[in-house]
């Protein structure tokens, strides 16, 4: 591990979040994509806090979900039908965007400039 400004070892916290930012910047999705920029920090924190992630997205404005999401993983039964729940609805929501032609309005372009 790479000694900090002053010389010194990197903190065993530093070391662990260094050791998941790496492990962060060498996932990728079923299609070959990294993890947006945007919503890396967020993996890395849910991943050291123990709750392992599945899928995320920093949010697109002209397809897929306007907004960041995280997708947790679960082994807990009831926890994994309410996420497949979540997913429904998120498909549906998808869906009548794109009945109402896809428009973005300009106060919600605003929050990605």
């Amino acid at each position: 591990m790479k000694k900090n400004a002053m010389g010194q070892q990197p903190s065993e916290k530093m070391q662990q979040w260094e050791q998941m930012k790496e492990r962060v910047s060498r996932m990728v999705d079923g299609l070959g994509k990294p993890v947006d920029k945007g919503i890396a920090e967020t993996i890395i924190v849910l991943n050291l806090l123990g709750i392992p992630t599945r899928q995320s997205c920093a949010g697109h404005l002209k397809w897929g979900v306007g907004a960041p999401w995280v997708d947790i993983e679960s082994k807990d039964k009831k926890i994994q039908d309410l996420m497949e729940k979540k997913r429904s609805f998120i498909k549906m929501a998808n869906k009548r965007r794109e009945e109402q032609g896809g428009k973005v309005t300009n106060e919600v372009a605003k929050l990605y400039t």
